[in-house]
């Protein structure tokens, strides 16, 4: 490790090693013991065999290198040490967490209570290893419907508020912070590297799962409003997968997928519109004396000769005005 790590991840795994501050994005900081890319559940520990494939494979579009040389003993080695940083740093983030929110300054830390702390952090790799995510449905064979079906998905599945719509990833949406408090940014799918893998399986997972310490939000569970079943939803993300390596491969979303694209956001628009047109049409049912009494109240006004204010006749006659010809609705802006 500090022959070959160090220099980029530290000493400690803090992440910054004297090569650190010139990489972008930095090396990972393994302290919080939070690892992006990983077979596992979200917020599960990776697999021996996940930090097998990285240090064999390095990831793709970052500094992370591949050491395919490095005889089997030391790469054993530098996972059983990357292990160990990572478990150390999680304790002292909890041990100074209860501090912080528990103890004084004359306080002692609890023997038993640093004990469970090492025992449930131990457990955790342990039980990485039965969490892999394994999909329930096999992965169908790939054709230009699967591919059409994986870019319907992806608007329908909510990936196109982040990625965008030409899948290059928006640097305007505001998805938030990881965990190690760096801006978030969606990744730009058309430049194909997926730094978690390109493997079927590896964009399975990253769907499924979500990426562990970043907004990435697992797609795990089924549209249960349409009916959805488990099954369906992982056949749905096969397909998603299939849509992915399409952009992957072509650098590009393809004309003829944008146009499904476009057209599935045009769908979901439509039925956002109608489906605020029925909220308010169920809120006026639900509510017929207040109807009742704002009729009551504008006909007070009118006996008593109050006249509605400029504003209002205004918002009036708007309202009765034919709209001009591709005006965006209120319910649609």
């Amino acid at each position: 490790y500090t022959k070959q790590c160090a220099a980029c991840h530290g000493t400690t795994g803090d992440g910054k090693g004297v090569a650190g501050a010139h990489l972008n994005p930095p090396p990972r900081d393994y302290r919080n013991g939070v690892f992006k890319f990983a077979s596992t559940s979200r917020g599960s520990k990776p697999r021996r065999e996940d930090l097998r494939r990285i240090l064999k494979y390095g990831a793709k579009g970052t500094s992370m290198p591949a050491f395919r040389f490095l005889p089997e003993e030391e790469t054993e080695a530098v996972i059983d040490y990357v292990q160990v940083l990572a478990s150390r740093g999680q304790l002292e983030i909890n041990l100074i967490r209860q501090a912080t929110d528990e103890l004084s300054e004359d306080d002692d830390f609890d023997p038993a209570t640093v004990a469970e702390f090492v025992t449930d952090i131990s457990g955790s790799w342990d039980a990485a290893e039965g969490e892999i995510v394994r999909p329930i449905t096999v992965n169908p064979p790939r054709t230009a419907e699967t591919v059409r079906v994986g870019a319907v998905a992806f608007v329908e599945m909510y990936c196109v508020k982040c990625h965008a719509r030409d899948g290059r990833g928006s640097k305007t949406a505001d998805v938030g912070q990881d965990i190690w408090g760096r801006t978030a940014y969606p990744a730009n799918l058309a430049m194909g590297m997926l730094h978690g893998g390109r493997r079927p399986i590896d964009i399975y997972r990253r769907i499924y799962s979500g990426i562990n310490g970043t907004p990435m939000p697992s797609s795990k569970d089924p549209n249960t409003a349409i009916g959805e079943t488990p099954e369906q939803r992982s056949d749905r993300i096969w397909h998603l997968v299939h849509f992915v390596q399409q952009v992957i491969e072509s650098n590009e979303v393809p004309p003829d997928l944008q146009s499904a694209i476009d057209e599935a956001i045009a769908r979901s628009t439509e039925a956002s519109k109608a489906a605020s047109v029925d909220r308010r049409s169920d809120m006026t049912q639900q509510n017929p004396e207040a109807r009742g009494a704002s009729r009551e109240g504008s006909g007070d006004r009118e006996a008593s000769g109050e006249k509605a204010s400029i504003p209002a006749r205004r918002q009036t006659a708007s309202r009765l005005a034919p709209r001009a010809s591709g005006a965006r609705s209120p319910a649609g802006s």
